[in-house]
């Protein structure tokens, strides 16, 4: 079962200002903890191209927040630009801390260029990053994208990592549904 509420908050010229909601799920089957993670988001609309936002997940079962979330966005005339700072602490797993970055600009019509990075605050190493194409059609879009995955690795002689480099061709049909291609390399530095 869940339980949500959401509120809008709107100016005197009947644009939205704010965005609140808040959920809270309860858990019927035995042997599950009964109350799922507590949720909170707020999103302040600044003006038409700012967004700040902030949500975060509560833990009933281990009394701590599992996951926060801070982000900025600024969207203008086809460009967009967004950063993410991430807490998350989930079960009994180790705290991790990501930053994210994100850049999108449309092409014209049917043409938009993206490029995300994602940083391990924790680690100190970027995990993350690609940058592509992707090309609108009426009903699918295809993307092409080059995509590089590094996963840190202790051995003997200190720590490594492994990088998966790799070209994605991926195909989109609004109906239906989406097919991926990936080609990857994965290389142990």
């Amino acid at each position: 079962i869940n339980a949500k509420l959401v509120q809008y908050f709107y100016d005197d010229s009947g644009k939205k200002r704010l965005r609140h909601s808040v959920r809270q799920p309860y858990n019927m089957e035995k042997g599950v903890y009964k109350y799922g993670d507590f949720e909170n988001s707020i999103s302040f609309y600044m003006n038409d191209s700012i967004t700040l936002k902030n949500e975060f997940r509560y833990s009933h079962e281990f009394k701590r927040f599992s996951k926060i979330q801070s982000s900025a966005q600024w969207d203008d005339s086809g460009y967009s630009f967004k950063i993410d700072h991430t807490i998350i602490h989930e079960n009994l797993q180790p705290k991790n801390s990501y930053l994210m970055a994100s850049f999108d600009a449309n092409l014209g019509k049917y043409y938009n260029l993206f490029a995300r990075v994602n940083y391990n605050i924790e680690e100190h190493f970027t995990n993350m990053w690609e940058f592509g194409v992707k090309v609108l059609r009426k009903c699918w879009d295809y993307s092409l994208v080059y995509k590089e995955v590094i996963t840190p690795k202790l051995t003997s002689a200190g720590s490594d990592s492994v990088s998966e480099k790799g070209f994605y061709i991926m195909f989109n049909l609004y109906p239906i549904g989406s097919i991926e291609y990936e080609h990857t390399l994965e290389e142990i530095r």
